[in-house]
């Protein structure tokens, strides 16, 4: 539990929650879509299931569809899901050397901090650390 509470804070703190929000909206509407076009999706939860199955590109092929749309709504889905994953991981590891980084200039003097660090950085560090304050 104490995981997640830490994976919801950086999720809020960097801004990723928006696009976690508007994941989880298009993986129901998908559903919902599947279910209404699809005549081998036969309940919202097993919609739900695929568009899951699709966006996390594991594909167990225990539901497949068969029309157009249903086809291009999986492509979509897929691409969705490779672009929010691959986001998720970017933004937690970039957190956490980030935070790293803030802890090693706090612990030394600022004037030591810009010779140190590119100038990009150093504002991105300074702004965190009165931020943080």
């Amino acid at each position: 539990m104490k995981r997640l509470k830490i994976l919801w804070k950086i999720i809020r703190v960097t801004g990723f929650s928006k696009f976690v929000l508007s994941f989880i909206l298009y993986l129901f509407f998908s559903a919902l879509l599947l279910n209404w076009l699809e005549p081998s999706i036969r309940s919202f939860g097993d919609g739900l299931w695929y568009a899951f199955v699709s966006a996390t590109t594991l594909g167990y092929g225990d539901i497949v569809v068969t029309t157009f749309f249903g086809r291009v709504l999986s492509v979509i889905l897929t691409i969705y899901g490779l672009i929010f994953f691959g986001c998720l991981s970017g933004v937690l590891v970039n957190y956490g050397s980030f935070t790293v980084e803030l802890k090693y200039f706090r612990s030394m003097s600022w004037y030591k901090a810009i010779f140190l660090s590119n100038f990009f950085n150093f504002i991105l560090v300074l702004s965190t650390y009165f931020m943080v304050k």
